[in-house]
């Protein structure tokens, strides 16, 4: 079974060494793997997309790296650049079945993450809610399946909640709109998003002390994250996101586990 990679398994460089006008050569390091990706590179900051022409990638073919390996590599780039969508056009075939080829473009939209609950939103409107997610690139089936299990968790259990990933076709706002109307709450979920420590531990009125033993942190580092001289990684700011989401469920949950 192909491994799946993570963002934080790639790493980018550019090889200048390996780059002749206009063509540029950008070298991928994945798990396993080391990719090649010569092509002419243009970036449209205005209307936020970069395109690739004459594309020839050397190390491993699409079908060896796999879809969604290559998805996770447009998101690094697309997240790294800050950027919403990446066009790569393939190079004229000069071997192979269809020497002269042109291949179709490939195109990658940078995608948003959403966590929806019907907590307290007791009128769901559920063909409202389905076209909200499939206007946003679900299709219609999968927007339907995430809809249902809503309702479901929330016969079940009182309430629900699911996670989904919509290409960005919109801006947030509009979705999260969209989707407050049909009685969805969304939230945002923005892993590289800064976390001001300080502004939830007051906003919960602990002290650092109160705070990490609430939460199973350590003092000094609460103390470093507000100074600056740490950061959090990914995991804390997941975990500190969750502290400010729902601090009494996330307070309950770790003293269970003691």
């Amino acid at each position: 079974m192909r491994p799946r990679w993570t963002v934080e398994d790639l790493s980018f460089e550019m090889d200048d060494d390996q780059s002749s006008d206009p063509i540029a050569t950008l070298v991928i390091q994945a798990p396993g793997v080391v990719l090649m990706v010569m092509a002419e590179f243009s970036v449209n900051r205005f209307q936020g997309f970069m395109k690739l022409a004459k594309t020839h990638i050397h190390g491993a073919t699409a079908n060896g790296v796999g879809v969604a390996n290559l998805k996770t590599i447009a998101q690094a780039v697309l997240e790294g650049m800050d950027l919403d969508e990446i066009i790569i056009e393939g190079g004229i075939r000069t071997t192979g079945a269809c020497p002269g080829h042109i291949p179709r473009p490939f195109r990658f939209t940078r995608q948003i993450a959403l966590t929806l609950t019907r907590e307290g939103w007791p009128d769901l409107n559920s063909i409202a809610a389905t076209m909200a997610l499939s206007r946003r690139g679900l299709t219609m089936l999968a927007a339907k399946k995430t809809v249902e299990d809503l309702i479901r968790q929330s016969s079940e259990q009182a309430e629900g909640h699911a996670i989904v990933l919509l290409p960005m076709t919109d801006t947030i706002e509009a979705v999260i709109s969209d989707l407050a109307k049909a009685g969805i709450r969304a939230i945002h979920v923005d892993h590289k998003a800064d976390v001001d420590v300080a502004l939830i531990r007051r906003r919960l009125k602990l002290s650092r002390r109160q705070f990490a033993l609430w939460y199973g942190l350590e003092e000094e580092t609460i103390k470093g994250w507000e100074s600056g001289e740490r950061t959090p990684d990914t995991a804390a700011k997941s975990y500190l996101r969750a502290i400010s989401n729902r601090p009494e469920a996330v307070r309950e949950a770790y003293a269970h586990t003691e």
